[in-house]
């Protein structure tokens, strides 16, 4: 049986936790914005910047996320005549699976590429909202 009491209380609880979450989480991140503003800390160049209080020791690293369009990689290698060797070691290659055209696809060809693939399940995730009471009516 269902405690559907108890699901009621935690759906309850953990929405309110996730706006907490969230609340701190935009808090968190203006004071981090004070904090670069007042130790101005440079974020277009990568380091570490360390400062001392008479309470804290503050570490504020500043890294680039860099992403490369794999496509036009491909294209400037081929017109250039550079071979993979040279592309793999300066690049790496995150393969991932696309669901529905692996389903669709022939099982000779799963069969086949199947030992590529490992899979696990995901963390589940939730979202939980406030239902609307309904108004009566007094007809």
């Amino acid at each position: 049986m269902i405690d559907r009491e108890l699901i009621n209380t935690l759906a309850a609880q953990w929405r309110d936790l996730k706006e907490l979450e969230r609340e701190t989480a935009v808090q968190r991140r203006m004071y981090e914005k004070t904090l670069v503003e007042l130790l101005a800390i440079n974020t277009s160049k990568k380091g570490t910047t360390n400062e001392e209080t008479s309470d804290f020791k503050l570490s504020c690293s500043v890294r680039m996320d860099q992403k490369v369009d794999a496509k036009m990689l491909q294209e400037i290698a081929d017109e250039n005549d550079i071979g993979n060797g040279i592309i793999s070691n300066l690049f790496r290659w995150k393969p991932e699976l696309n669901v529905r055209n692996w389903d669709a696809a022939h099982d000779e060809l799963k069969k086949l590429f199947g030992p590529c693939i490992t899979t696990k399940p995901s963390t589940p995730s939730f979202k939980i909202e406030l239902k609307e009471k309904e108004e009566k009516s007094d007809n």
